[in-house]
């Protein structure tokens, strides 16, 4: 059933910016970066709860005071293929190796607190 309603709702849900078969990445695109966005698949995510779970999750984390979140936005994949994406934006004073590898454990954490498997699609600092 999950799988229908995934297929129903993904013409209003999905990403035009979706680029499979795409490596993890490191961007840094500043030298002294304020913004982190990681980036996460989520194979198993199905329905539009599922990027409501995700979004309220990610919005109410920040476990660590370095670091604030300023945007999450969670979509469905195109073309009925089951999952999607997360995206999370943090905010923190600088852009340090630990806290960006901070800040990416944090948004796999707060999905698998949310019941969902995800791997890190790409982070970037900006």
């Amino acid at each position: 059933m999950p799988e229908l309603v995934h297929i129903v709702n993904v013409s209003k849900y999905a990403s035009s910016d979706d680029n499979n078969n795409k490596a993890p990445s490191l961007i840094v695109e500043s030298d002294h970066p304020k913004l982190i966005v990681v980036e996460l698949d989520i194979q198993d995510m199905g329905c539009v709860a599922c990027i409501n779970k995700i979004n309220g999750s990610m919005r109410s984390s920040s476990s660590s005071s370095c670091l604030n979140v300023v945007e999450a936005r969670s979509w469905l994949n195109e073309d009925g293929v089951k999952g999607g994406r997360t995206r999370v934006v943090y905010q923190v004073e600088e852009a340090t190796k630990e806290v960006v590898q901070n800040a990416t454990e944090e948004a796999m954490k707060v999905v698998k607190d949310a019941g969902f498997q995800c791997e890190v699609e790409s982070v970037q600092c900006i």
